[in-house]
């Protein structure tokens, strides 16, 4: 399968839209320009290029100085500095203020490599959509971001695209349908759910291959679109399949599905994998029962009448139960499903250990303190 970057995608479209007769875009970059591939519009287009230098606070507000004067700049770098550093100015002077600015955001995720992690932008969906007139799109592949690219230019408002920046493949051609606030279906199916956007849409694709090894078939929706999101759609195929996976980048997401659509829980990085324990003693054993301790201490009940009084039809699909975030009872479903046991009755037997391994610990060091006081006092 051909691979060729997203970006190119971006690049070819910012020159037909350049190319367009009376066209009103202009091309800002952050002196990134033959990574994002606007170096293609200042080499054919050197009117419509702006290379603000590596200042995206002052290119933000640069462009939302053109758009005022009716133009449609593209702001173009990569997405961490973009959504990042500059987010103060796409909020309040753009956002808030819903001028026509556009917002190329290339080298997205862990794409860059070994560019490192000051270069990868892992929060930048999440901080984008929450923006007040915000559109934000994630592209699977270069032909959808040329595609996507072209569509952002006929909204008018702020709009975010978001690409990596590594080649991969091309599941998607010139007679593929793209609508943005529209989630395109790639694979149809019965058991289960997957949405997906960017490189994710591959890869849930190779996965649907696998599970169907196994009898399971899986339902694959293309979700470009994270804001406006398409909810008909997502609660539509959560209900017929009766379970719904998010297929995302960096962090998992657990998302179980009840009678009414659908109930999300999106955990956040366990702060307790830092924690110093004795040696010796499994952080998985800390992490579990931390887990049910926080679901009794938060529910105040035992999972099993909770069960019974839920009425939930839950079905759990996925994650790694070391990153379930317990707030809910659904989750605390989740986390019952994915111990294997009696959750509560698991924190019990795993506080006690904890407590255990730390008494031990704590025991350790007071030994050790004090054959050093004596050993100071005798002088030894």
């Amino acid at each position: 399968m051909e691979k060729i970057p997203m970006r190119d995608g971006y690049g070819k479209a910012l020159l037909e839209l350049c190319a367009e007769e009376d066209s009103k875009v202009m091309v800002l970059d952050a002196d990134v320009a033959k990574s994002t591939r606007t170096v293609w519009i200042r080499e054919k287009y050197p009117d419509k290029f702006l290379d603000m230098g590596i200042s995206e606070q002052d290119m933000v507000g640069t462009a939302a100085g053109l758009a005022l004067s009716g133009m449609v700049p593209f702001c173009s770098t990569y997405c961490v500095f973009l959504a990042g550093r500059a987010w103060d100015q796409i909020r309040t002077t753009v956002c808030y203020n819903n001028l026509n600015v556009k917002f190329g955001g290339a080298h997205a995720g862990i794409s860059v490599g070994p560019d490192g992690a000051t270069h990868q932008a892992l929060e930048d969906t999440a901080i984008t959509r929450v923006l007040p007139n915000m559109t934000v799109v994630v592209p699977c592949d270069a032909e959808e971001t040329r595609k996507a690219t072209l569509a952002v230019a006929k909204v008018n408002g702020p709009c975010f695209l978001r690409f990596g920046r590594e080649a991969v493949p091309v599941v998607t051609d010139e007679s593929t349908p793209f609508e943005l606030g529209k989630a395109r279906i790639v694979k149809d199916g019965t058991d289960v759910t997957v949405f997906a956007n960017g490189a994710m849409v591959y890869e849930a694709c190779n996965a649907a291959e696998k599970l169907a090894e196994q009898g399971i078939s899986v339902r694959i929706y293309d979700l470009h679109t994270v804001k406006p999101l398409d909810v008909e759609t997502v609660v539509r195929a959560a209900k017929e399949t009766g379970a719904a996976i998010a297929a995302v980048p960096a962090k998992n997401t657990i998302k179980v599905v009840d009678e009414d659509g659908i109930v999300e829980s999106t955990p956040e990085r366990a702060s307790l994998w830092e924690v110093q324990t004795p040696q010796g003693f499994k952080k998985d054993m800390l992490m579990e029962a931390y887990q049910n301790a926080y679901a009794e201490k938060f529910l105040g009940t035992d999972d099993a009448s909770l069960v019974e009084r839920s009425g939930y039809p839950v079905k759990v699909v996925m994650s790694d139960y070391r990153n379930i975030k317990i707030t809910t009872p659904e989750d605390l479903l989740t986390a019952e499903a994915f111990l294997g046991s009696d959750a509560l009755d698991s924190a019990k037997k795993g506080l006690d250990e904890a407590k255990k391994g730390i008494d031990d610990a704590v025991s350790f060091v007071a030994e050790k303190a004090e054959e050093f006081r004596k050993k100071w006092k005798d002088g030894t």
